[in-house]
């Protein structure tokens, strides 16, 4: 009996010994790790994932410039009431006696330079001669335009309307009918008043003022 049992261990032993080598056998004597991915795996991981895009950029918004409009010169003005219609040339601004004046042009009306263009916002101012033997006398009946007259004015081909609102004489030194306006206005003006010899000038100026209607 205690032979049998001998036996039947040492049989035990020799299974679990054979075993034992065969699991030895498979895995290679240790634990394998587990597999890397490989290069393909990744590439498809990573077409698989979208990748995110950056949000579109915000348009910037920049405020549009206007050009501003070129200035329309006077060449011309027609007053029907007073059968006035008059070519306008440039009265320039020039230095006189230590004062600023705008020299008046000979038989035809001066637009005073840097005034403002035909129809256009701002004061255009128009001035003549009243009574002169050596430079004509192209305003001499200013004085007959009323109120509601329509004077037309051209720069060049192009025609504005304006209509008479005030008429009025002012002292000599009074510069305020020509100061700058917000609104399209065409201030024409001449000598009047009395003659004063010592500043061989006019006491006064009559100024006969419009606005535009149309264009």
């Amino acid at each position: 009996m205690l032979g049998c049992l001998r036996a039947l261990g040492n049989l035990l032993v020799l299974t679990g010994f054979l075993v034992g080598a065969s699991l030895f056998l498979r895995t290679g004597g240790a634990t394998a790790p587990a597999p890397e991915p490989s290069n393909q795996s990744l590439v498809a991981e990573l077409l698989a994932t979208p990748t995110p895009r950056p949000p579109p950029p915000v348009p910037t918004l920049v405020a549009a410039t206007p050009t501003p409009e070129p200035r329309l010169p006077i060449t011309r003005v027609v007053i029907a009431r007073i059968d006035l219609d008059t070519e306008v040339v440039t009265a320039p601004l020039v230095e006189r006696n230590g004062e600023r004046t705008w020299l008046v042009p000979a038989f035809k009306a001066g637009q005073a330079e840097y005034t403002a263009g035909a129809g256009q916002r701002g004061n255009a101012v128009v001035m003549g001669h009243v009574s002169s033997l050596h430079s004509g006398d192209v305003f001499k009946n200013l004085d007959q335009v009323q109120l509601g007259d329509e004077v037309e004015v051209f720069s060049r081909e192009r025609r504005f309307a304006y209509r008479v609102f005030e008429a009025r004489a002012v002292p000599r030194t009074d510069l305020a009918m020509v100061a700058p306006t917000s609104e399209p206005i065409l201030s024409l003006f001449t000598c009047t008043g009395a003659w004063d010899p010592a500043a061989w000038d006019y006491t006064e100026r009559l100024f006969v003022r419009a606005r535009l209607f149309r264009n």
